[in-house]
C-alpha cells in the first residue's frame, strides 16, 4: 500500500493480539469496499503475509461487485463467494483472527 503520512500501520505478525490494529484493518477495509480511495493503513508483514491480506480484500471486493453486476449469474456470484471464503480462511489460518467482512 502507499506511503501516507497519517497512514496507520499494521503489523501482521502481531495482529491476533493486537485488538487496535484489528479494528483499524477492518475498518479501513470496510472503507474501501464502499469506493473510498484512502487507504489509511500500511501494512508491515513478510511477503507472504502481505499476500494473503490483499487476496482477502480483493476477492471480498470480487465478491461484493459481483452482487451488483446486473449481468452476473447465480453461478458466477456463489463462484465469487467460495473464492472469498477460500480468501477468508487463509486469513484466518495466517492470522488466527477471522476475516470479518
Amino acid at each position: 500500500m502507499a506511503n501516507r503520512k497519517n497512514n496507520f500501520k499494521v503489523f501482521l505478525s502481531d495482529l491476533k493480539n493486537d485488538e487496535i490494529s484489528q479494528k483499524a484493518l477492518f475498518e479501513s477495509m470496510s472503507s474501501w469496499l464502499q469506493g473510498n480511495d484512502q487507504f489509511n493503513i500500511d501494512f508491515v508483514g513478510t511477503k507472504e503475509q502481505i499476500d494473503i491480506v490483499k487476496n482477502a480484500m480483493f476477492e471480498t471486493k470480487k465478491f461484493q461487485d459481483s452482487l451488483f453486476c446486473k449481468d452476473a449469474s447465480i453461478e458466477t456470484v456463489f463462484n465469487k463467494l467460495h473464492c472469498k471464503h477460500l480468501a477468508a480462511s487463509s486469513f484466518k489460518e495466517a492470522f488466527k483472527v477471522s476475516w470479518v467482512l
